[in-house]
């Protein structure tokens, strides 16, 4: 049937907080009716254009790309006739949400080139038929609602008095009813308001639905003509975006040679740094590499990296590259990695082969510190035209979702904080199903209003596009004007970013770079320089170093870059790392799929002995040796391909692809039938083709990148011997640099363990950071919770002008928060003046408000300054017990002594670093809990792994199913708990199997 329509106003929820429907959603509709062709004008950006692009293209609709503005003459709808047009769609969407203001006619003029605009307001009609002739049309609606008649017969009689083609505009929101509850609730988010509160004029019309060719034919019999235009302006619009093809920007090199020959020459520079003796084999691996990249077309991508990088190291800026781009010869040379390709046996084609056309990625670890440094240097080496940070996109997730409709519903802040702190992390599913399962959801009102409509209406939004932030390290630089492709948006934090995330950025062929302030690798160069200091030496790193492999083999990594958490903790402990290789074995292995899968159990049990070395085909076991058998990396499906099936590098690589990517049912079968083809004519039985094809497809998804495992593995092992052999110094730089899988105390703790001893913020000697002298850590200032930025700066200046002499002189100079002076009496920032802590709190509730508002040129009594107040009563200092209840309020940590030092052991408590040698027996221990992680169970119970630390040490508590079900509300209560069960050793993982616990006052 010939279509009589075109569906060219339809909103998704790109729209953000208005639209309801997804992409596929509205597409799957489409087909339906029957459309091939759709326009998708999402309010004021272009959001979703992309990946609607993409999705159109492969259900062979035809997408028109365009965007609906409220501008200076009234709102219009924006659609792009060719890449001009959308390149002006760019513009004209950047003006309203860079500049946030509404499009000027001017603008409109300027920007009119290749766009069709279909006008939805009755002003500046002559001078718009001037600016846009025959691509103006006016658009009308099909709603039965009276006003919405009348002002489309009115437009009819001006289509016809300025000669302006009318065509239907109705806007599309909605598929179902639901949609529209979706919808009101997204609106009311969006307007800070309630639901019962939002004004008509907020929300879309209730008729705004997706209507089949034949239901338009029918709403449209005023206006037949009208319904036809669609199909013209259709017909004009038909952008084709450059998906699949590399638009990166000409590296302009200073020896007017080409850029191959360029780079040819500074990677043979590097290649003789790089190797006391180049073999055949690292001259051959150098050609073949160059060759590829060169035929790829990556030549200026190279180039431009290195020169990043290279920058770094001039400034003096801690760079690392990472990910596959570590399995380059080139990247090594160029002093991009640090990892050696050829003697970790990495695998060139993961990251690039003849067959790949989508950039490849080489992301950049930076000192998070300097990382603005960086940024500058490409924005003005390329051009502030030409560069913009990557958006990212921020979805509602289970939590958050329900927390933003609970406010529509007029819920209080702490009745929303009740509920919502007890959710489990992830998918919110069905929540009277995770009533059942989770001890600590057990009381939660999910069949009662307004927590039943709530979180049906949390469900159905839950991975909806929210906003947009800056992508944590993503960069894109443009061969033009970035206008030309990407459309840009302001951040909140006042950097303007794309309005396409980092997959679409790609999609468009553009350079995209990972820049990633890292706060880890800033930890290991502190703790160099606070070594530095310490020695007056260097460090210098001893890859085989038997203090550090002590370290590894026990487990004790908490603060360690990638391997502190629990998990990897206890394989480490199984594992027992004899080299730096096995850190990148463990990397590897620690992955949630490795996990599940069993891959992880089959390998310890090997390594253990306790299972024989098997391979799936004797052709694997070059490839499979030094994983025992098991396919962990990914490397290792290319290269199983390869030895089995004859595959390519570059075919292996398109299978790991099609499996890993989730590609179409149609490329992988194809792939299957190829692979077994290919094996059976090199001998290999069909069957056990067909098996090895099976558990290639089953752990290529699990895999994980060697290249990337082993960069990380390298500054793990760094991490590792500075705590070794620095471990205050260390420990002191992972507290400065914020960063971690714990919360601060437990670095602070472990500090403490390793013979160091902790000291409260001292304003005798101010400092936003910690800092270590004869091994004792004062904690910085930045650590008190509600200390504003302005008075931490006002302390420093200060106190550099003079020390301060009394609590009075400190309030007269800084002018600090009463609140703030208080948290600072409380922490003993002031001991060093002699008075005792309930003094000075006296003193500063006495005179504190009036010395703080005094203009700083006035003279005060001197009957206000401490040291002159006779009268100041000597109140007894703190207690221990005080002193710890203010630095937990003020700082979240425990710096006079551990907490479990206060508890009085009785019945025959144990010590944690006692544990080893009561394995079988009944014990009792206190510890405050660092981690909790719930795990299902092989039939599906519920059960949860607890981290612990006393004074003395950290360990692990199980909680098997019952004891959760029993147990399981009073872990989120309090910290402190007081654990009875039995002590458990498997493979040299200690851990405590607990039958009771209560928690502690």
């Amino acid at each position: 049937m010939a279509m009589s329509y075109a569906p060219l106003r339809c909103h998704s929820n790109f729209s953000f907080l208005h639209g309801p429907v997804s992409l596929n959603r509205l597409l799957d509709l489409a087909e339906r009716h029957n459309y091939r062709t759709v326009g998708l004008t999402d309010i004021d950006g272009l959001y979703g254009a992309v990946e609607f692009y993409k999705l159109a293209i492969s259900r062979g609709i035809r997408p028109i790309l365009g965007c609906e503005l409220e501008t200076e003459i009234g709102r219009c709808v924006f659609l792009a006739k060719n890449m001009t047009g959308y390149g002006n769609l760019c513009r004209l969407s950047t003006i309203r949400t860079v500049h946030r203001r509404q499009p000027s006619l001017d603008e409109i003029t300027d920007h009119s080139r290749g766009i069709t605009l279909i006008y939805l307001d009755k002003k500046n009609l002559r001078r718009l038929k001037e600016i846009f002739d025959d691509d103006l049309y006016l658009g009308i609606e099909t709603f039965t609602d009276l006003q919405t008649r009348l002002a489309s017969r009115e437009k009819i009689r001006l289509s016809k008095e300025y000669s302006i083609k009318p065509v239907i505009a109705d806007p599309v929101y909605f598929i179902d009813n639901d949609d529209i509850v979706i919808h009101r609730a997204l609106s009311a988010i969006k307007n800070l308001t309630t639901i019962d509160n939002l004004g008509r004029s907020k929300l879309a019309n209730p008729q705004a639905f997706i209507y089949s060719s034949n239901e338009m034919k029918k709403r449209c019999r005023e206006y037949p003509l009208a319904l036809e235009t669609t199909l013209e302006i259709a017909e004009k619009c038909d952008v084709a975006l450059p998906i699949g093809r590399l638009n990166f920007p000409e590296y302009i090199n200073s020896a007017r040679i080409s850029n191959y020959q360029f780079l040819r020459g500074k990677a043979e520079v590097g290649l003789k740094n790089r190797y006391r003796k180049l073999s055949g084999e690292i001259y051959s691996r150098f050609e073949s590499e160059l060759a590829i990249i060169n035929q790829t077309g990556f030549v200026d991508y190279f180039l431009i990296v290195s020169e990043i990088v290279e920058y770094c190291k001039q400034e003096s800026i801690p760079v690392v590259g990472r990910g596959s781009a570590a399995s380059s010869i080139i990247s090594y040379a160029l002093g991009i990695t640090e990892i050696d390709p050829i003697s970790q046996d990495l695998y060139f084609a993961r990251f690039l082969n003849e067959a790949r056309t989508d950039p490849p990625d080489i992301d950049l670890d930076l000192c998070w510190r300097r990382r603005d440094e960086v940024l500058e240097f490409v924005y003005e080496r390329y051009g502030r035209d030409r560069v913009a940070m990557i958006c990212t996109l921020n979805t509602f997730a289970a939590r958050g979702g329900f927390r933003e409709i609970a406010k529509t519903f007029g819920l209080s802040g702490d009745e929303i904080s009740d509920f919502t702190k007890r959710l489990p992390w992830g998918h919110l599913g069905d929540l009277k199903r995770t009533r059942e399962r989770y001890p600590e959801c057990r009381d939660l009102p999910v069949d009662t209003e307004p927590y039943r409509t709530i979180i049906d209406l949390a469900y159905k939004i839950e991975g909806y596009p929210r906003h947009l932030s800056i992508h944590c390290g993503g960069i894109v630089i443009s061969p033009g004007k970035l206008l030309d492709m990407v459309p840009l948006q302001m951040s909140a934090k006042g950097i303007a970013i794309t309005q396409y995330d980092m997959r679409s950025i790609a999609d468009l062929g553009l350079v995209k770079i990972d820049l990633l302030g890292q706060r880890g690798l800033s930890t290991i160069v502190d703790g160099q320089q606070y070594a530095l200091k310490k020695t007056g030496s260097p460090v210098k790193y001893d890859y085989n170093d038997e203090q550090t492999l002590k370290l590894l083999r026990a487990g004790r990594t908490i603060g360690v870059f990638q391997i502190e958490s629990p998990g990897l903790r206890s394989l480490l402990i199984e594992m027992q790392p004899q080299n730096i290789d096995d850190i990148t074995l463990a990397l590897a292995l620690i992955r949630p799929g490795a996990s599940e899968s069993g891959m992880k159990k089959l390998f310890l049990q090997r390594l253990a002995g306790e299972k024989p070395v098997e391979y799936p085909h004797p052709s694997l076991q070059p490839v499979l040796s030094e994983t025992m058998g098991n396919i962990i990396y990914q490397e290792q499906v290319l290269r199983s391909a390869e030895a089995l099936a004859g595959f390519t590098p570059e075919q292996a690589d398109l299978l790991r692809r099609s499996i890993t990517k989730a590609r179409d049912k149609k490329e992988f079968q194809a792939f299957a039938r190829k692979f077994v083809a290919q094996s059976t004519d090199r001998g290999v039985p069909k069957a056990k083709a067909r098996q090895v094809f099976q558990l290639l497809s089953q752990f290529a998804g699990y895999g994980f990148c060697k290249a990337h495992a082993a960069t990380y593995a390298l500054l793990s092992y760094r991490g590792c011997y500075l705590k070794a052999h620095f471990p205050i110094e260390y420990m002191a730089a992972m507290l400065n640099n914020f960063c971690g899988y714990y919360r601060p105390y437990v670095y602070a703790d472990e500090a403490r363990r390793f013979g160091a001893k902790l000291a409260p913020p001292n304003l005798d000697r101010p400092n936003k950071l910690c800092y270590v002298e004869d091994n004792v850590i004062t904690i910085g200032l930045a650590f008190v919770k509600n200390l504003s930025e302005t008075t931490m700066d006002n302390i420093i200046r200060e106190h550099q002008i003079s020390r301060f002499s009394s609590l009075g002189d400190f309030l007269i100079r800084v002018k600090p928060g009463k609140t703030e002076a208080e948290s600072l009496v409380r922490l003993g920032a002031f001991d060093f003046l002699g008075g005792t802590r309930p003094s000075l709190l006296w003193y500063l509730k006495l005179y504190g408000d009036k010395i703080i508002r005094s203009d700083p040129g006035t003279l005060l009594p001197e009957s206000l300054l401490p040291s002159e107040i006779s009268f100041t009563p000597k109140l007894p200092d703190y207690d221990i017990d005080e002193k710890l209840a203010a630095e937990q309020e003020i700082l979240e940590m425990a710096v006079s002594c551990h907490p479990t030092e206060r508890l009085i052991s009785n019945n025959g408590h144990v010590k944690a670093d006692e544990l080893d040698g009561l394995q079988g027996k009944q014990i009792k221990i206190f510890g405050q809990v660092i981690d909790r992680k719930r795990i299902k169970t092989g039939d599906g119970k519920l059960m949860v792994f607890l981290t612990m630390e006393d004074a003395f040490d950290y360990f692990e508590v199980t909680l098997f199913p019952e004891v959760y079900r029993k147990f399981g509300q009073r872990i989120f209560k309090k910290p402190l708990l007081d654990i009875s069960g039995k002590v458990d050793n498997q493979h040299g993982v200690i851990s405590i199997i607990a039958d009771n616990l209560e928690t502690c006052i």
